[in-house]
């Protein structure tokens, strides 16, 4: 029994050391050789007549930082959900940036920073917060299909737009 004992272990051990080179090895290549995920810029169109849009310039804006990669669920408010992907170079700081709806519904984003490549997704029902997934804490769903949904920095300037599918 011992001896098994020992060899499991020292197979256990293995294991841990290769998986750790494995995982040090592509991080160094990944940052070495600079492999991140390629986007574009995003242009985000706001119409001139939407209601509860009179802040935002109309217009095409261009955003090479974040976009609204997507809404999912959209009328369920148990699945519903907006991800932001931050497509930029350097950190992002979220704090105190806003998802607007054309209603004027607006969710307020907390102290949040994302890395380059980084994505947050906000639920629009309860739920416990993290670094990936934060919750607006509504009882009903928020988004229906053909709404747009803009994304303002902390200056209330628009950075993204999505129309929801």
């Amino acid at each position: 029994m011992k001896g098994n004992f020992k060899r499991v272990s020292f197979y256990l051990i293995l294991n841990i050391v290769v998986s750790a080179l494995t995982t040090w090895l592509v991080v160094s290549l990944m940052l070495r050789f600079d492999v991140l995920p390629a986007f574009g810029t995003a242009e985000i169109l706001i119409p001139a007549d939407s209601p509860g849009f009179d802040s935002l310039a109309a217009g095409v804006v261009t955003s090479d930082i974040v976009e609204i990669s997507n809404v999912i669920g959209a009328g369920d408010i148990d699945i519903e959900y907006v991800e932001i992907q931050h497509i930029g170079e350097i950190e992002l700081a979220l704090e105190g940036w806003e998802l607007v709806d054309e209603q004027g519904n607006t969710f307020t984003f907390p102290g949040l920073t994302l890395h380059s490549g980084g994505a947050v997704r906000v639920y629009s029902k309860v739920g416990p917060l993290s670094a990936i997934e934060l919750y607006w804490g509504l009882d009903g769903s928020v988004w229906n299909s053909g709404e747009r949904v803009v994304l303002l920095d902390a200056e209330n300037e628009p950075q993204a737009s999505f129309e929801v599918p």
